[in-house]
Formats: structure tokens, C-alpha cells, sequence
């Protein structure tokens, strides 16, 4: 439910604090998993230098924005972003569920994986994620990884439920990392964004090759 005892930035503070356990458990050399906003924690992890130079992104940009196109990133405001997040705060428990049912379609197959993500949504602080979801519109992490020095290991899905064709998806991700460099991209077909729900074996096998070399 809403907690409005939270308050944020949530984004820098949370990618700071695991940063210092990384230093302070001596784990510089460790490689970082990130899905969704997960995943563009571990990039900004890695424009940090001295930890998390080898991180695996799952189905994350550099700019959350640029999931819809480059014209809408490049006009995100804050205010919009505050739109956004008001949104969520507003909503009372019953809305809140039912647009979480909609979105929570869109990104996973199964209806048990479903039922398991929202439960996770509607019993989360959702002060929490409407800030988070305003970072995700305003921090965009393109400009501090043009100079990455990181080894990138990306996955992303496709499935024509999306309904897009690959091509459109395969060039939303092109474009997202262009000019990010050490970037290696492969595409989970069959997926929506929760891949290792929906392609369990396929994404167990991606995240052995990466640990393992």
C-alpha cells in the first residue's frame, strides 16, 4: 500500500549503498546481474571505475524513455515524470491492483508468474515505486557511459505479443546503446520482460556463460 512516510531520491541512494558493500566486503571484482531497473543500477555501477566492470543488463536502457522511441526521450520533462509518479500515489488500492493487472500482461506469460508479480507490486511501498519510477524518467546514463570502460553483457526479450515486430525491437535496443561502447546484445525470443520466467533454461544458460567467463 501507499506509505507517505517515504521519500525520495531513491535511485543514486540505493546504487550508492551497493557500492559500499561491494568496497566494503571487498567484492570490487564481482560480476553485477541487474534486471529492469536493476539493470540500469548495475550500469551506474559500472561509470563508478573501480567496481562492477563486468555487469549482465536484463531487459534495461540506459534512458527507461527510449523504450518508447528516441523523439519521446529526448522531450521527457521532469514534470511529465512527475505525472507519472503522481499516477501511482494517487490511485487508491482497488485502481492501483487493476492497472497492475493490465501492465503485469505485458510483461509476463504465464498467468502463475503473473499472480506472482503482483503480489509482489500491490505488497510493495508504493510511495517507493512512484519514486522510482520518476528516477527511471529523469536519470538518463548515456552521456557517463559514452566513455564505458565496462564489459556489457545485454540481454533483452522479444515476443509478438509486444506487438511489434523484431526489427522494431532489435532497433529500439540499437538504438538505446548506440555509442556505448563493449556492449554485446542478445536477444531472448519467446520473452516478455520477464525472462527468466518465461525462458527459464535459456537465461540460466546466458547467466552461466557470463559467470563463467
Amino acid at each position: 500500500g501507499l506509505n507517505t512516510n517515504f521519500e525520495g531520491p531513491m535511485f543514486d541512494d540505493v546504487t550508492s549503498e551497493i557500492e559500499r558493500y561491494l568496497t566494503g566486503e571487498h567484492l570490487e571484482e564481482a560480476k553485477i546481474i541487474g534486471h529492469s531497473m536493476g539493470g540500469e543500477m548495475a550500469m551506474a555501477l559500472s561509470t563508478r571505475k573501480h567496481v562492477a566492470q563486468e555487469i549482465m543488463v536484463v531487459d534495461a536502457m540506459p534512458f527507461y524513455p527510449l523504450y518508447f522511441g528516441k523523439q519521446y526521450a529526448d522531450a521527457m520533462s521532469t514534470q511529465t515524470a512527475t505525472i507519472f509518479s503522481n499516477i501511482i500515489k494517487s490511485q487508491n488500492d482497488e485502481a492501483y491492483r487493476a492497472s497492475q493487472v493490465l501492465s503485469i500482461a505485458k510483461l509476463v506469460k504465464s498467468p502463475q508468474h503473473r499472480q506472482q508479480v503482483l503480489d509482489w507490486s500491490v505488497g510493495s511501498n508504493r510511495a517507493a515505486i512512484a519514486q522510482g519510477l520518476y528516477d527511471l524518467m529523469t536519470i538518463d546514463l548515456r552521456p557517463q557511459l559514452a566513455q564505458n570502460h565496462a564489459k556489457i553483457t545485454l540481454l533483452y526479450a522479444y515476443d509478438a505479443q509486444m506487438g511489434m515486430s523484431q526489427e522494431i525491437v532489435d532497433a529500439l535496443y540499437e538504438t538505446g546503446y548506440a555509442n556505448i561502447p563493449n556492449v554485446t546484445k542478445t536477444r531472448i525470443d519467446g520473452s516478455l520482460h520477464f525472462i527468466m520466467f518465461d525462458r527459464p533454461q535459456e537465461f540460466e544458460a546466458a547467466v552461466r556463460q557470463f559467470l563463467e567467463h
